[in-house]
């Protein structure tokens, strides 16, 4: 009998190594490594009036499972050409997300879309690029159609593209990851 201790000593080695290696993973959820996922808890829109330097501000508020907690309304003034930011963050790590979004432009891309009754009214033009010279959306424009009033949403995605390459006009519809994708209630008058 003494010629099957070597064995099992063999084998209890192969599956407390099979365990330790598992229990490694960098891709559980709880380590950090590629498949860790970053919680957005913040996402605040601020929007400036260049004419008098006026701005507009709101936050929409999820938990850390990403539901939705609250989302402010964004008020808007026909007639007006807004400079526009947008900042993430993880209020929970107190952690900046806005920093490692333009660390990593070339993987990001924010798509706004205005809906209902403000479509026709809003115009978003994206204004910096990453190193290919293709949208990132941190810093964009909203132009209000002069004499608009209404009410609707204005969509706001954020694509990640750590499978495949951004490429150029990229669309909702094409975006290999989505980070955050939640609406803001809008108003126009």
């Amino acid at each position: 009998m003494n010629r099957f201790i070597p064995f099992f000593r063999s084998l209890t080695f192969l599956f407390v190594s099979a365990l330790l290696f598992v229990a490694c993973d960098s891709t559980d959820p709880g380590e950090t490594g590629a498949g860790e996922e970053e919680v957005i808890s913040n996402v605040t829109i601020t929007l400036t009036n260049p004419a008098d330097n006026s701005t507009v501000t709101a936050e929409a508020v999820f938990d850390e499972a990403g539901v939705e907690q609250s989302v402010e309304t964004i008020a808007l003034t026909p007639g007006v050409t807004y400079d526009g930011v947008i900042t993430l963050r993880n209020r929970f790590e107190g952690e900046d997300i806005t920093e490692e979004v333009d660390d990593e432009r070339d993987e990001h891309q924010f798509f706004y879309v205005a809906q209902g009754g403000v479509s026709n009214a809003l115009t978003v033009a994206i204004t910096d690029t990453d190193s290919n010279g293709f949208p990132v959306g941190l810093a964009f424009t909203i132009e209000v159609t002069s004499g608009a009033s209404g009410s609707g949403d204005l969509r706001v995605v954020l694509g990640h593209y750590d499978e495949r390459p951004k490429e150029a006009n990229e669309t909702i519809d094409t975006i290999p990851e989505t980070d955050i994708d939640f609406t803001y209630p809008v108003t126009v008058g």
